[in-house]
């Protein structure tokens, strides 16, 4: 058994886990694991949103709009630790 990879923060570990990403085939480079998780997560958000769009039914529409709502924010959240660790922000700055 392997040890766990040294993901970059919570919220980039969180927003793995959202997307259904497999820690071990992540780039290992920085700036290419923020692209792949940029890309990923503008895919599954679409997606959900389209799937909210498509329905008529109300529970579903909302818990898709919320699982979409969910991925943003989460990838806002990781986009910010990754580009602290990349150096393009500080860690106080919002």
């Amino acid at each position: 058994m392997t040890a766990p990879r040294n993901l970059t923060g919570d919220a980039v570990a969180a927003l793995v886990v959202l997307l259904g990403e497999d820690p071990a085939t992540l780039p290992e480079d920085l700036a290419d694991l923020r692209r792949h998780l940029q890309r990923a997560a503008l895919d599954v958000e679409t997606q959900w949103s389209r799937d909210a769009d498509r329905t008529r039914d109300f529970d579903t529409s909302m818990r898709a709009r919320r699982w979409a709502r969910a991925v943003e924010v989460t990838w806002a959240l990781a986009r910010h630790e990754l580009d602290v660790r990349l150096g393009r922000r500080r860690a106080g700055d919002a």
